[in-house]
């Protein structure tokens, strides 16, 4: 019994092993169905989807075009992309209007440039491999392509030049030999300056190689400095065994593509692929809100079965073109009296000036926003007239020209009190009209005296008794002067200063803000206000071509010039990239990139041309914004505008920081 059992147990582990050996086999089998199932219908990722900003276009600025690339896992483009799924952000701001189709929808065609290896390691089978992969490419070219040939070996030279007969580019093939070093670099560089030349549009250099750069005069920094300044995308593909990181950043850099072809048949493959990208390439065009030097930004981003794929590429653009009107006041139109005038900038928040010309003949210049001006027509004889108003920016000047017409001006006499005039018969003659004894008409113009009213009141007074009349009015006066002289007294001792007067984050007397109100003595006695001002009047005065109706300012400008500033104060810049510069402070400077008599320059290109101002105000330097896109900081905080400066404040303007020493 104990044998049998022995023998059965011995029995059970082998049963039981080809049992599970035959459920190994069948689950085998159907991994080799499931998996490859699987893997088909597998959701694209977002790290499947890859988006390349190929090149950004802008000689239609501030129309903007950009070539982009869109490919699955597989790496093939993806050509159903609506641009209800695309998102473009410029320099931080969406662009809510754009338009989308393929590339070679467009009429201009591509420009392609091949660079060829011809050094001696591509001697034999390489180059007729390289020669047959380019042939294919070429193959895939549309009707209004273009291409050249361009070949690096000992030296870098044109073999072809741009052209669509693809039999002078076959014959540039058939010539090709292989033999010296290998001078990429250089090569590169010729093909991106050759597809430069043509006019602006589609372009694309690809690169056939097998080594690195061994012989050329050029670095990689100046290959990769000419496509971005030309906007040349650079792809390249790398045959066999290769150092691939120099070409890695090459084509990442510039918005190529980079494909390893170990073989014969992958590189075949390799160039049908970059042919086939490159004819299915997406144009984004939208209108660019703004433009900032050195080097704007567009960001894409594209939606794909429910992920996305981001790009962003880095290029540089002219300035925004400068345009000036007055929507107010249309062509042709009758003008008459005072004329308010208020222009409208297009794509610039600041001007240097705003120029009013009537008739080629100066009428203003205005320096400070809103660039209002009042023009009095009465001045101006009536007729047609041409009014010209011409913006200033920098060396930039736009301008609109108004052809109006100013009316007469009716002046109404006031009436005067005359003698009544009649016609009356001379003794001895008819009436008037009538034959005399003569024989003739003689109407003689005669005057009538008219009765003259009782005088009353005052006259009648004064016809009785001047000297009582001129009394009585004599007191009037008195009293009245009395009563005005209390008004004057009652308002100039008014302490109450108006709300938000430095910004309403705190009370005068803390630090930033005015001291409270004392006076100090003028010249012939008078007394200055500081700390905060009441307009009394509404006088107005001109500050650099503006108008301003602000006794406050006038003020603190008359107590100002009496003070004057302190000669050791000093705002010292430390700008990026610049010597720290210690600047002395006056009555009224300008702070700004812009170079200029008085001007405190911050060489900084994040900072305004006209960023802020400082002035000598009651005792104190105040400072203030004049509406730059990148307001000045205090401590990673909005600076108020205005605000009084503190001893050691360190306020920041773009990256650069301004020190104040008292």
């Amino acid at each position: 019994m104990q044998g049998r059992s022995r023998r059965t147990h011995r029995g059970e582990p082998e049963a039981v092993t080809a049992t599970q050996r035959r459920w190994v086999s069948l689950v085998a089998i159907l991994l080799v169905w499931v998996l490859p199932m699987a893997q088909t219908t597998r959701p694209a990722s977002a790290a499947d989807l890859l988006l390349v900003v190929n090149q950004v276009l802008t000689d239609e600025f501030p129309q903007v075009a950009v070539y982009f690339t869109f490919t699955d896992a597989a790496g093939l483009p993806i050509t159903d992309v609506s641009k209800d799924r695309v998102q473009v952000v410029h320099n931080g701001k969406p662009i809510p209007e754009l338009t989308l189709q393929l590339a070679e929808a467009d009429q201009d065609g591509l420009a392609v440039v091949v660079a060829i290896d011809t050094s001696g390691s591509m001697q034999g089978q390489p180059l007729d491999d390289a020669r047959a992969a380019v042939r294919q490419f070429l193959e895939k070219m549309g009707p209004r392509d273009r291409g050249a040939i361009v070949t690096f070996g000992q030296t870098a030279s044109v073999v072809q030049g741009l052209t669509g007969d693809r039999e002078a580019l076959s014959r540039a093939l058939d010539g090709l030999q292989a033999k010296g070093d290998t001078t990429l670099y250089d090569g590169v560089f010729e093909a991106v300056s050759l597809v430069a030349k043509e006019p602006l549009g589609r372009r694309a250099v690809v690169v056939i190689s097998d080594g690195e750069d061994t012989h050329s005069t050029l670095k990689l920094d100046d290959v990769i400095a000419r496509a971005r300044e030309t906007s040349t995308p650079v792809s390249a593909i790398a045959i066999g065994q290769f150092q691939i990181e120099p070409l890695r950043r090459l084509t990442l850099t510039t918005g190529g593509t980079l494909g390893e072809a170990p073989s014969a048949e992958r590189l075949a493959e390799r160039t049908a692929q970059m042919a086939d990208l490159l004819r299915k390439q997406y144009v984004l065009r939208y209108r660019a809100p703004d433009t900032r030097p050195p080097e704007n930004e567009v960001e894409i981003a594209v939606s794909q079965n429910g992920q996305q794929a981001r790009a962003s590429h880095r290029f540089a653009a002219p300035p925004m073109p400068l345009a000036v009107s007055v929507p107010t006041l249309p062509a042709g139109a009758t003008v008459s009296g005072q004329v308010q005038l208020q222009p409208t900038l297009e794509n610039a928040e600041r001007v240097d000036a705003v120029e009013y010309l009537l008739d080629d003949a100066p009428l203003g210049t205005v320096t400070e926003p809103p660039y209002r001006f009042t023009w009095n027509t009465a001045e101006t004889p009536p007729g047609q007239h041409t009014l010209t108003i011409r913006a200033r920016l920098g060396d930039r000047v736009a301008e609109q020209q108004v052809p109006l017409v100013v009316a007469a001006t009716t002046v109404v006499p006031a009436p005067s009190p005359s003698p009544s005039a009649s016609l009356s018969p001379v003794a001895g003659a008819g009436v008037a009209g009538t034959p005399t004894a003569g024989g003739t008409a003689n109407p003689t113009l005669t005057s009538t005296p008219t009765s003259t009213p009782e005088p009353t009141g005052i006259a009648k007074l004064f016809e009785e008794d001047s000297s009582l009349a001129w009394l009585g009015i004599g007191l009037g006066l008195i009293v009245m002067l009395a009563a005005g002289g209390g008004i004057i007294f009652a308002l100039s001792r008014r302490s109450t200063p108006p709300p938000a007067q430095f910004g309403p984050h705190g009370p005068p007397g803390q630090p930033g803000f005015p001291p409270p109100d004392r006076r100090r003595s003028l010249p012939g006695g008078t007394q200055a206000p500081t700390g905060t001002f009441e307009p009394v009047t509404r006088e107005a005065r001109a500050v650099e071509g503006a108008t301003l109706h602000d006794t406050r300012e006038a003020q603190t400008a008359m107590y100002s010039a009496v003070t004057g500033p302190p000669a050791s104060a000093r705002l010292t810049v430390r700008a990026p990239g610049s010597p720290e510069h210690a600047w002395p402070l006056t009555q009224d400077q300008i702070i700004g990139r812009s170079e200029g008599p008085g001007v405190i320059v911050v060489a900084d290109p994040r900072v305004s041309r006209r960023h802020a101002r400082i002035s000598w105000e009651d005792g104190h330097f105040v400072y203030r914004d004049l509406g730059p896109m990148n307001p000045t900081r205090h401590h990673g905080r909005t600076l108020p505008n205005p605000y009084v400066l503190q001893p050691g404040d360190r306020l920041e303007v773009g990256k650069s920081e301004l020190v104040y020493e008292p």
